[in-house]
């Protein structure tokens, strides 16, 4: 994939390790930037849309989301640092959040953006409102944000019991959290076409 994502230095890391294996031309300044931009673009537009269509409550929900998930951009990045010095990373849920939105609430929230733009994206670039390297860029930096959190960032088991992997008996709780898990590897898996080959944490 070409490097459409090009990664700048600003004192976050730019040459630290990158947030995902799968997007090397993806930096912690690429996703920060992207979802800063996205979440300005709604502090900006929702407000106007309030009584046609929208309620102040849907558009205040989908303004803090967003800011969750810049938040937790910086809260992964920190949970990484460890790794540029040889050292494991930190599981992001020691990291601490002020939002409350839950795994799958911030997982949402990105794909319905991603679905989004890909409907309306070629449309702008059609008539010249937005370039189609732009509109790569920000739906791949996009992509990158849902994959880190595909990796299990954040995730918390239902049952309230983490999946040890390596445990040939788990006890129920355990196995209903291998359970859970595994049935959002087949719903990853079945729209890229790629199992997720391992939790990050």
């Amino acid at each position: 994939m070409p490097a459409i994502c090009a990664a700048y230095a600003d004192g976050f890391g730019a040459k630290a390790v990158t947030p995902h294996h799968a997007f090397p031309d993806v930096s912690w300044p690429d996703l920060r930037s992207e979802i800063s931009r996205e979440l300005e673009h709604r502090k900006a537009t929702l407000p106007k849309m309030v009584g046609e269509g929208l309620s102040q409550a849907e558009a205040d929900r989908q303004i803090t989301m967003f800011a969750a998930i810049l938040e937790d951009v910086v809260r992964f990045r920190q949970s990484r640092a460890p790794i540029a010095e040889g050292k494991p990373a930190i599981n992001p849920l020691k990291v601490e959040r002020s939002h409350r939105f839950s795994w799958h609430e911030r997982r949402r929230a990105i794909a319905l953006e991603l679905d989004y733009r890909r409907r309306t994206y070629p449309r702008m670039v059609e008539n010249a409102r937005l370039t189609a390297d732009a509109a790569r860029r920000r739906i791949h930096c996009l992509e990158c944000m849902r994959a880190l959190y595909e990796l299990g960032y954040d995730w918390r088991p239902e049952s309230g019991a983490w999946p040890h992997w390596s445990t040939t008996t788990p006890a129920q709780q355990e196995h209903a959290a291998r359970e859970e898990w595994m049935a959002i590897e087949s719903e990853i898996a079945a729209r890229s076409g790629v199992a997720q080959q391992e939790m990050a944490l």
